[in-house]
């Protein structure tokens, strides 16, 4: 979907103001237990957050099927001509605008890598836990000139090690680039955790 065409089908209708912005997300799942992938997801999609003013009438909707997209404006038109205008409302902000840029990451990991580091870490432990990729390409477009886009990553890993039944060390680690995605020390963090787990013994009673 491409928000600056969504914006001029709105213009076309008759909105007087109109913001589109467009989410495409790409988001990866692998899950593991017992030193051993057991499940493996991938999710895509594709969004796009509508927002239109009509002689003062605010209404907004997300979009999540774009065959669904000349339906959903007949309806967004419909309410907007159904409902009374707002006094609060005094239109949408023109001119360009500057942010701080993020990091983004353009090489995506060797999964199969990474998981296999995390079971050669655990060593004499079990590991368990789920590990995230993500990528999201966000682009907004305004009926007052304003066409921007965005990048972003992210890298997670939630593992726990078990040294025994009763002897586990859990840790994190998150980032927005593999640079900074210390998932090692993470997992020896959560095996350091798991081996002084063993054995516990009893603490004397006082302060």
């Amino acid at each position: 979907m491409n928000p600056s065409d969504i914006v001029g089908s709105c213009r076309e209708r008759g909105a007087d103001d109109v913001i589109c912005h467009v989410t495409n997300l790409r988001r990866k799942q692998i899950r593991f237990a017992n030193n051993e992938v057991t499940a493996s997801k991938l999710w895509d999609s594709i969004t796009a957050s509508i927002f239109l003013a009509k002689d003062r009438r605010v209404v907004a909707t997300t979009l999540n099927d774009p065959t669904k997209l000349d339906e959903t404006l007949d309806e967004l038109f419909s309410i907007a001509g159904a409902i009374g205008p707002s006094e609060d409302y005094h239109g949408i902000a023109d001119g360009t605008f500057t942010y701080k840029g993020i990091p983004v990451e353009t090489d995506m990991p060797d999964d199969e890598r990474i998981i296999g580091d995390v079971f050669s870490i655990a060593d004499d432990c079990r590991a368990a836990g789920v590990y995230y990729t993500t990528s999201v390409n966000d682009e907004i477009a305004t009926s007052s000139g304003i066409h921007a886009s965005d990048e972003s990553t992210s890298f997670e890993l939630s593992v726990r090690m078990f040294a025994d039944k009763n002897a586990s060390g859990h840790a994190v680690s998150c980032a927005r680039t593999l640079h900074d995605f210390d998932y090692i020390t993470a997992c020896e963090n959560a095996v350091d955790i798991a081996r002084d787990a063993r054995n516990p013994v009893r603490g004397e009673e006082g302060r």
